[in-house]
């Protein structure tokens, strides 16, 4: 936002350019991107932060991640921070929400993806109602070490299209393993597009269960690129 990042994640200290002068930082940090400086901003979250976005006029951000509190208010899985008046948004109360693995702005919407009921969800972006917009049904998992979670999202620039990769094998009860496809609208449709190469278990086996990582749109909306593990050996998949 303007000169300054913000980052999350797990940890509790962050430590300058120069490695001099450490700093208290609780799962969350913010900086100037041009000279390293680091806010006096911190904000304490009691869990990982994994996902934060930003308004388009650069007012808040909205945090996601593995957490029930933040500075010791109440705040479970997602939160938006007031940058203009430097508080939490106290408007801003979305219900029934767990882990928020990740979360992105679109169409007028919040979407957030975790381990919650419905596993993505449209949220008002001033009180995080749930609009109802996006209601699929997301079952199975391909790992069985863990829960059904939907852990990464990415939406086209346009605002048509969202892709979500996590730990899943249906969606509405079709085989969508590791991945699937959204139509955006004002309901979302499960769209027809479907990658086979998902369905196959590397054989790493355990290690390599959640196989399509992190994914992300080209800039003019016409490929999307999935990241994900590898091995040694290939695959006739």
């Amino acid at each position: 936002v303007g000169d300054t990042m913000y980052a999350g994640g797990l940890f509790n200290q962050v430590q300058d350019w120069a490695r001099t002068t450490t700093y208290a930082r609780q799962n969350f940090v913010a900086f100037d991107r041009e000279t390293g400086v680091v806010s006096p901003l911190a904000l304490a979250f009691n869990g990982r932060v994994s996902g934060i976005e930003a308004t388009a006029d650069g007012t808040a951000l909205y945090i996601a991640g593995a957490f029930s509190q933040v500075n010791g208010t109440t705040r479970r899985g997602l939160v938006k921070y007031d940058l203009v008046n430097n508080r939490i948004d106290p408007t801003f109360l979305p219900g029934n929400l767990r882990t928020v693995s990740d979360v992105k702005l679109a169409n007028g919407a919040v979407i957030a993806a975790g381990n919650f009921a419905g596993h993505v969800a449209a949220l008002d972006p001033t009180t995080g109602a749930n609009t109802g917009a996006i209601a699929i049904t997301v079952a199975g998992v391909v790992n069985p070490g863990d829960e059904t979670r939907v852990r990464h999202l990415a939406i086209s620039p346009d605002g048509t299209r969202l892709v979500a990769t996590g730990n899943f094998a249906t969606v509405n009860g079709l085989g969508r393993k590791r991945a699937f496809m959204l139509n955006l609208g004002a309901t979302a449709t499960l769209s027809t597009w479907h990658a086979p190469r998902f369905d196959v278990t590397c054989a790493a086996g355990g290690s390599r269960l959640e196989s399509a990582q992190g994914v992300d749109f080209s800039p003019d909306g016409t490929y999307f690129v999935v990241v994900s593990t590898g091995g040694p050996t290939g695959t006739n998949g």
